[in-house]
């Protein structure tokens, strides 16, 4: 779409020549003589002439050159026959425009997607796993499911060993850790940044302004500065929207309980979601033993990039520093070798002997 809008702008440029017309036919076809714009060198050539013209023109046209490769210098008639470039133009402008429509609806059904498997997920309800995933599991029938999940190791010493097992390769990189949300404003830390959607608000503005300045200081109004006006509103819209619903209030809620002043020390082991691949901390009881069992789950978002999400995750064991307030809307956020793991859903406590909370602890665990 970019390549559409750009070669309509250049043809905005087209230098209109006047034509000499030389012969011309009954249909209009005429072959005509010009003086070209940039060697000043007489041409000639084939020219689509307007066979309804006053007679007193009839050796007389005008046309427009192209002004940019590799149609530079071809003769048109705007009003007839128009040249190639033009349509060439129009169809990568329409191609990139359904490409861009189409990827939105994917994009949507797959946001769709997956939240609902995330859902699903912390229910516990639907087993399953993403391709490639490399937790182990066990196949199970629908006879000894039940007695399976009631011989599932859950102590601390067996979520330790699965942890180490399947903890992601630890990779030098030089991406600059997060800020401490605990000494700097919020907006300097890249994941509340992000969740904050303020971001999509100063690209959408600010691809509104430069559109304002060009036409300002002298630029002309043409189909691509309104596309660029549309889509910088629209990105603002709709970015504007979703800091306003929920974007800034949940970054004002995990700012107060990252600063929280109490600390509670909490053991954790780090396994990943079979059916997402999102990174879960399973907490333990404060001087856990091997045989302890987990009496809390805590979901959080990735902190390295998207193209390696695991960069940044702390060792797969190991002790967690938990804040927050557990008020009208209880949040906790982990404290793990100085860098904060933001939550991608509230604390979720669990109790063994609750069917429920076993067969998703089962789940995490590989057996479902």
């Amino acid at each position: 779409m970019g390549l559409g809008i750009a070669g309509s702008m250049a043809a905005e440029r087209d230098p209109q020549v006047d034509l000499t017309v030389v012969e011309e036919d009954a249909q209009g076809n005429c072959s005509v003589t010009w003086r070209d714009p940039w060697s000043g060198s007489e041409r000639h050539g084939p020219f689509r002439c307007d066979p309804g013209r006053d007679p007193i023109l009839s050796e007389w046209e005008t046309g427009f050159v192209v002004s940019y490769e590799p149609w530079k210098g071809d003769l048109y008639n705007a009003d007839l026959e128009g040249t190639p470039a033009n349509a060439v133009n129009d169809g990568l402008f329409l191609t990139g425009l359904l490409g861009l429509a189409g990827s939105g609806i994917g994009g949507g059904i797959r946001v769709a997607r997956r939240v609902t498997e995330r859902r699903t997920a912390m229910r516990g309800s639907e087993p399953g796993g993403l391709p490639g995933d490399d937790v182990p599991r066990v196949v199970l029938t629908k006879d000894n499911a039940a007695e399976a999940r009631e011989l599932t190791d859950l102590s601390y010493a067996a979520w330790a060993e699965l942890a180490r097992r399947t903890a992601r390769p630890v990779s030098e990189s030089t991406r600059r850790r997060e800020a401490d949300v605990r000494s700097l404003p919020w907006w300097r830390v890249r994941t509340l940044w992000r969740i904050s959607q303020l971001g999509g608000v100063l690209a959408g503005a600010g691809g509104g302004l430069a559109a304002f300045l060009w036409w300002r200081f002298g630029g002309e109004t043409d189909v691509g500065l309104l596309s660029i006006v549309v889509a910088g509103c629209v990105t603002m819209v709709i970015s504007g929207w979703r800091a306003k619903s929920y974007g800034l209030a949940t970054v004002r809620r995990l700012v107060r309980a990252a600063r929280a002043p109490v600390p509670v020390l909490r053991p954790y082991v780090l396994v990943h979601d079979p059916h997402d691949g999102m990174p879960v901390l399973v907490l333990f009881p404060g001087h856990a033993g091997p045989d302890a069992l987990p009496d809390a789950v805590l979901t959080v978002l990735p902190p390295g990039s998207v193209k390696r999400p695991w960069l940044g995750l702390p060792d797969p064991v190991g002790t967690a520093d938990l804040r927050g307030w557990l008020d009208e809307e209880p949040t906790v956020v982990p404290w793990i070798e100085g860098q904060a793991l933001w939550p991608l859903q509230g604390l979720r406590e669990v109790r063994t002997e609750s069917a429920e909370d076993r067969s998703y602890l089962c789940r995490l665990v590989g057996d479902s």
